[in-house]
């Protein structure tokens, strides 16, 4: 197990992109951007590595990773210093159950409680400072702008087409709903087709990636309202799979492993094909602004499964499920 650290951001992504690519880019001239990583002495940390590693995200202080198998959240410093677990299993306040996401904002933690059906609220030292149950399991959380919550589930297909976007006040009211789930009839296709990404864009815009199947990162304003989806050009390559699966439903394109947002840019951690021949995480991220361009591809020295960008810094799970941290340079 290892640890690998960056030197603290000197410059913002949109700088470092800058530098990498010119204003008239096209398909031909995407640039790639190196990084650079530094060993630590805390190589040796048994806490940064994981069970099963779901979510990576950060704040001004710190970085956090949920491991649903541990069901906490254990906190580390912008250098990757371990710092301290929030939570343990159960079902009281502060307790987990197979946590799924989690989403830092204004000094609280969104936290999604899969197998206890709720969101909760936490400080940064694993305070319980509020919640809400919710009629399902849910998979991912953003925190808006004015308290409200964002919530995804995967449906089950039982129902037939249901959203999959649930947006709550702070006290678990809900206000709107969107991002009807695919319902082909086959319940496994659709459970592989309806996975999603969903991040916050900005302050208040809601960033929705389908991870099979679309070029397109899907946006909703804070009031629920569709915007105008950013198409991602042929420059990003699906990969296809047939699925070991009954009748015509059984190809599938995978589109987005992972994603992240950081300064204007979406990150996407491009899906790519195992030695066995399925599909499993990579290790290109490619940057896309908001018109859709590709503003770089980052390549890794190693595949990741989770990334959260912070400037021109990635926070990472690489493939063992060790944490990892990388800076972006261009070449």
């Amino acid at each position: 197990m290892k640890i690998t650290i960056a030197r603290p951001a000197a410059a913002a992504l949109a700088a470092v992109i800058v530098a990498a690519v010119p204003p008239s880019a096209g398909k031909a001239d995407i640039r790639r951007l190196t990084v650079r990583d530094v060993k630590t002495d805390h190589s040796t940390d048994a806490e940064a590595a994981f069970g099963r590693p779901v979510s990576i995200s950060h704040d001004a202080d710190a970085v956090y990773v949920v491991d649903a198998e541990a069901h906490e959240v254990r906190v580390f410093s912008k250098a990757g210093v371990f710092l301290r677990a929030l939570g343990r299993k159960g079902q009281g306040p502060g307790e987990f159950d197979a946590p799924a996401d989690l989403d830092a904002r204004d000094g609280r933690l969104y936290l999604a409680d899969k197998f206890n059906d709720r969101i909760q609220v936490l400080d940064g030292t694993g305070k319980y400072l509020g919640g809400f149950k919710v009629p399902f399991s849910p998979d991912q959380v953003c925190a808006l702008e004015g308290g409200k919550v964002a919530v995804s589930h995967l449906p089950l297909g039982l129902r037939g087409a249901e959203p999959m976007l649930h947006c709550y006040s702070g006290e678990g009211r809900l206000l709107w709903e969107g991002m009807a789930g695919h319902t082909s009839g086959d319940r496994t296709y659709d459970a592989f087709r309806n996975l999603l990404v969903m991040v916050r864009g900005g302050r208040d815009d809601l960033y929705v990636v389908r991870k099979s199947d679309e070029n397109a990162i899907h946006r909703f304003d804070g009031s629920g309202r569709p915007l105008d989806p950013i198409v991602v050009p042929d420059a990003y390559a699906f990969k296809t799979i047939t699925l070991p699966l009954q009748g015509p439903n059984r190809v599938l394109r995978a589109f987005c492993w992972d994603a992240a947002f950081d300064g204007g840019w979406i990150g996407l951690l491009a899906p790519d094909y195992t030695d066995e021949g399925d599909i499993g995480p990579g290790r290109r991220v490619y940057l896309v602004g908001p018109d859709g361009s590709l503003g770089g591809l980052v390549e890794l020295p190693s595949i990741v499964r989770r990334i959260d960008l912070d400037g021109d810094t990635i926070h990472a799970v690489d493939d063992e499920n060790n944490l990892r941290i990388f800076r972006m340079e261009p070449r």
